[in-house]
């Protein structure tokens, strides 16, 4: 009997019984989904570009920019022009020239443009300024700046009005400021959005769309596989290039897509023979017309033929009870392992997860109740609850598989190199490109059959690294889970991108390299994504990541001061004697911060001791006769 439907919807993985044909047979719905995608990405690119060169939209564009360029701070607009005009030189002088070319004069020229651009931009910024002073009341200023002394319990004087009145000014002038942004943005923001919409930049306009793509291939992609599998995600794609920081919509590589999806009715259903689960693989004919005749094509695996394929569901508790809800997608997935594919099927269920008991009916991983704060420092996760104090590394054995990455990556190089010389500079760096016929080309990369079997295995290798990180962080959430229920963590961000590094010394640089390493080791993000799952599931609130200033980052509560003297290495000094990791020490202020006031409450001198106590019993104090 199906259980109600509680909101809720999870995912279970198992693994697909398939013969070589069958196989193939999966491969080749991948392979035309690619075909789709790509052809489909085309058209999409073609019609977005002619919307571009649209004057109404350019007109819309241009006011957009503008606007921006009247509210954001002058330094980030200086910045900007400065970045566009100096590449626009760049692509100047990087062209082939005759020989009356003059390089100082087009850089003057250049140079002027730019400073006529921002000259009359700090004009229309100097008018927008004082459109908004027009709409600012003096009178109301000054009375609001009489009433805030009058409460603060200063005495008023001519310089602390004139001071105060400055400040209500600019808070006033930023309230209108924001205001006139909401409107504007709105107003062309809605243009933008009613031009996208007409020329079907939606997701049903997608949806739509994708149908004539996939007609050709009908007999192996249905139009519900069409477009949940390249639709949806090609959607997606533009979505982050048209509202989000996306800069270019890429085609898919041959092989790039690893996945089929259907809703479960039509194209990959689940049936059950004999105490067994089985995936139909079905597809419909295809008829076409041509100079008025009609040609009917014959899906070769229909629905009175279709491709069986064996689900692996095993005696497991878990999988029989999981498959018992109703099934709202089924999605086929084939993984390289060892140089072959292994497929496996995710369902997508409409119920929660179900809770895995022992022999005598109690659950394997309860949950406890109770606050636990957390804090996670290049490789390291600390976790404090009132009972409990853990420390845990988030990428075990990574030393391991670095040693092995590193010797496979560093023979992989010397293999491109001896058999690419003419793609390096003399330095040994890559070249950028290469210029024929006064154009710029991408490099071709020859490699040798011992590369491609090098490639194989820093592939494999660092498959298992992530499995087996995947492996133990699931592990750690079910010991969090068993520490408490509400958990804080410092509000991060754990991004990669390199930002601005010519202007730091080595010794930043250096501390930056070491910080992205660590990111791309232990995966942090990905973590905080697990134990989220985790908590909704139980529904209960996901992790709260707490805004620290910067100025409490460095706080000491001995002291009630911020002292970054304090904090050397990867420990927080706590005497003459005794330090503690840093880390873990600010997962046991996040029990104490208060959100709302943006301070720490006091801490109870026995609350504390009880901590060291704790931390001492799971030797992370370090001392001068104990070094961890």
């Amino acid at each position: 009997m199906r259980k109600k439907y509680d909101g809720m919807t999870s995912i279970i993985e198992l693994p697909l019984k398939t013969e070589k044909w069958q196989g193939d047979v999966i491969n080749k719905k991948m392979d035309h989904a690619v075909q789709i995608y790509n052809d489909m990405l085309h058209y999409k690119l073609g019609q977005y570009k002619e919307l571009t060169e649209r004057k109404d939209w350019k007109e819309n564009e241009r006011e957009i920019i503008h606007f921006y360029d009247l509210t954001n701070p002058i330094e980030t607009v200086t910045k900007k022009y400065d970045s566009f005009y100096n590449k626009k030189l760049d692509i100047i002088m990087n062209q082939e020239h005759g020989e009356d070319f003059n390089q100082e004069e087009v850089k003057k020229q250049i140079l002027a443009e730019k400073e006529e651009v921002i000259s009359k931009l700090l004009q229309e910024r100097d008018t927008f300024e004082e459109e908004i002073l027009s709409e600012i009341n003096q009178n109301k200023i000054e009375r609001k700046a009489r009433q805030n002394i009058k409460k603060s319990g200063v005495p008023i004087t001519d310089d602390g009005m004139n001071a105060e009145i400055k400040k209500v000014l600019e808070e006033e002038k930023k309230k209108i400021t924001e205001e006139k942004v909401k409107i504007c943005k709105k107003e062309a923001f809605q243009k933008k959005n009613d031009m996208l919409r007409e020329a079907r930049f939606t997701e049903f306009g997608f949806n739509g769309d994708v149908a004539k793509f996939s007609a050709h291939y009908a007999t192996t992609i249905s139009s519900n596989m069409a477009c949940l599998t390249i639709a949806a995600p090609l959607w997606v794609a533009f979505s982050k290039f048209l509202f989000g920081n996306g800069k270019m919509v890429h085609y898919k590589k041959w092989g790039s897509i690893n996945t089929i999806k259907t809703n479960g009715k039509s194209g990959i259903r689940l049936i059950t023979e004999n105490n067994r689960y089985y995936l139909i693989l079905s597809n419909s004919p295809y008829k076409k017309e041509k100079n008025g005749e009609i040609y009917r094509f014959k899906a070769r695996y229909s629905s009175s033929h279709p491709v069986k394929i064996e689900v692996l569901v095993g005696e497991k508790e878990y999988n029989k009870e999981m498959l018992q809800a109703d099934i709202s997608s089924i999605c086929i997935k084939r993984v390289k392992i060892r140089d072959q594919y292994k497929y496996f099927v995710q369902f997508s269920v409409r119920r929660s997860p179900y809770k895995k008991k022992d022999e005598n009916g109690d659950l394997i991983h309860p949950i406890s109740d109770g606050t636990v704060g957390l804090c996670i420092w290049r490789n390291r996760l600390c976790a404090v609850s009132k009972d409990q104090v853990k420390s845990y590394d988030l990428s075990p054995g990574y030393s391991e598989y670095s040693d092995q990455l590193s010797e496979i990556g560093q023979k992989m190089d010397q293999l491109l190199r001896l058999n690419n010389p003419d793609n390096y500079n003399e330095n040994g760096t890559v070249k950028s490109g290469i210029m024929v016929d006064g154009e710029k080309q991408k490099l071709t990369w020859v490699k040798s059959r011992q590369y491609k079997e090098l490639s194989k295995k820093y592939r494999e290798a660092s498959r298992k690294y992530v499995e087996t990180r995947s492996i133990w962080q699931n592990k750690i959430v079910y010991e969090l889970l068993s520490m408490g229920n509400k958990f804080f963590i410092c509000d991060t961000s754990y991004l990669t991108k390199k930002v601005d590094l010519e202007s730091k010394t080595k010794k930043e640089q250096q501390t930056k390299a070491d910080r992205r390493r660590s990111i791309m080791q232990a995966a942090p993000s990905e973590f905080i994504n697990k134990l989220n799952r985790k908590l909704q599931s139980d529904l209960l609130t996901p992790v709260n990541k707490v805004v620290i200033p910067e100025q409490l980052y460095w706080y000491n509560h001995a002291k009630g001061l911020c002292n970054k003297d304090d904090f050397w290495d990867d420990y927080m000094m706590l005497n003459m004697f005794e330090s503690i990791p840093h880390t873990l020490y600010r997962a046991f202020m996040m029990l104490y911060y208060d959100s709302d006031r943006k301070e720490y409450r006091n801490i109870p001198e026995d609350e504390w001791n009880s901590f060291l106590e704790k931390a001492k019993m799971e030797n992370v104090v370090k001392t001068n006769k104990n070094k961890i």
